[in-house]
């Protein structure tokens, strides 16, 4: 969530606790700091609009239905848990609870409070990509998908940049966000079998039927230009410019070799081609 207080507030009307794991990232706080980050949230609230974040050069204001008004305001170090700030305002007539976790949302355990949670926003920070253990950055996801089994719902949504996820059964267009006009955010329901979420309910047909996949930079490409270039690292250049996609020697660019997209100079490493003279000479 980072900053983000009014995502939550616009997209669920009817929330009452709002969790928050985040690490702290000081772009998301107007001074840079964690306690800026905390005072940015409560004005908000209590101005009722994102006015107080706006960059210099943009004017664009997003509005709550109202002000909120700040009922209690708790930061203390838990033993246990760490970082933990509990924000208690009444808006739109309800009371909501936010309680933030300074936590890594995928690599750690969720708090034990944590519990029957029926809506995941992951917009701007996780994808259905994270979840397939496939993505480099995202390899190992036993604990992540341990969470999404023990502390949801057995049906409960996940929210996210609708960008990359237009396969989602829904799209919802939310003014709310400072940095555009418009947002769009795709929400995906997801039944539990036997305990377990079905969690391959987020991922592209083109995935789940396996006609895509990554390749070994991460890239979400059709499995014929699933290249290994283990496979041909004994191929002659004259071999390799035969072979319908390469990646780059030396950046991983995928190259379509019929459009001759490759370095069009001889080497005698076997095995490779390059998409520039600057990623040949770094390699």
């Amino acid at each position: 969530m980072a900053d983000d207080i009014l995502l939550p507030l616009v997209l669920l009307p009817n929330v009452t606790t709002i969790y928050v794991i985040d690490m702290f990232d000081d772009c998301y706080s107007t001074d840079n700091t964690i306690e800026g980050q905390r005072r940015d949230i409560r004005r908000v609230l209590t101005d009722g609009n994102n006015s107080c974040m706006n960059s210099d050069g943009d004017k664009i204001v997003h509005n709550l239905k109202m002000p909120a008004v700040i009922l209690e305001d708790d930061f203390h170090v838990d033993p246990m848990w760490g970082n933990v700030w509990r924000l208690t305002f009444k808006y739109d007539g309800r009371i909501v609870n936010l309680v933030y976790f300074s936590r890594n949302f995928e690599n750690a355990v969720w708090p034990s409070e944590i519990q029957n949670i029926s809506h995941i926003i992951g917009v701007g920070s996780y994808s259905w990509e994270c979840l397939t253990g496939l993505d480099r950055s995202h390899s190992d996801t036993t604990l992540i998908k341990s969470m999404f089994d023990t502390r949801t719902t057995d049906s409960f949504t996940f929210y996210a940049c609708a960008f990359n996820h237009m396969h989602f059964r829904h799209i919802h267009s939310v003014k709310h966000n400072i940095f555009e006009k418009s947002s769009q955010i795709a929400a995906q329901t997801i039944e539990k079998t036997n305990g377990r979420a079905n969690i391959e309910d987020l991922y592209p047909p083109e995935f789940s039927d396996g006609t895509f996949g990554f390749n070994k930079y991460g890239q979400f490409v059709p499995i014929a230009d699933v290249t290994d270039p283990e496979k041909n690292k004994n191929l002659s250049y004259e071999e390799l410019i035969k072979v319908p996609k390469v990646p780059c020697g030396q950046c991983g660019k995928i190259l379509d070799t019929a459009a001759k997209e490759y370095l069009d100079v001889f080497t005698e490493d076997i095995g490779h081609l390059f998409c520039s003279r600057e990623c040949f000479a770094e390699y």
